[in-house]
């Protein structure tokens, strides 16, 4: 977090979780962004966390509905991307995206990049 500096957060799931390690960011909740925030309205986010454990078809809805808040400095990070056959199928699903440009698989999470200079690739990183 350190390194990416984001600004504008965007918290899936677990409301509030990221507070205790992130102190210098604007932290939204997934509910406050539904009630206060259009997606099309040129809301833009450094930094989304998807903390979820739920269907493919939910996260697959989040990632295509939250795609327009996407800019070229934009880190995404999946949780428990292996935590399930459904997670996998749906990181996979994710990787594949055209507007995806990288990822990193550190087991626990994903992280996903869409930087439009940046040719497709693909990282596995195991601790």
């Amino acid at each position: 977090m350190r390194y990416f500096e984001p600004k504008t957060i965007l918290e899936i799931g677990n409301a509030n979780e990221l507070n205790s390690i992130i102190l210098s960011s604007e932290i939204i909740s997934f509910e406050d962004f539904q009630k206060n925030i259009n997606a099309s309205n040129e809301s833009t986010f450094d930094f989304i966390y998807f903390n979820k454990n739920e269907y493919q078809k939910s996260t697959l809805d989040y990632f295509e509905w939250l795609l327009p808040t996407v800019t070229n400095d934009s880190v995404w990070i999946f949780n428990d991307n292996h935590k399930s056959i459904k997670n996998e199928n749906t990181w996979e699903i994710i990787k594949k995206h055209p507007k995806v440009k990288v990822t990193i698989d550190v087991f626990h999470f994903g992280m996903v990049f869409f930087r439009a200079e940046q040719e497709k690739e693909h990282f596995v990183i195991r601790v």
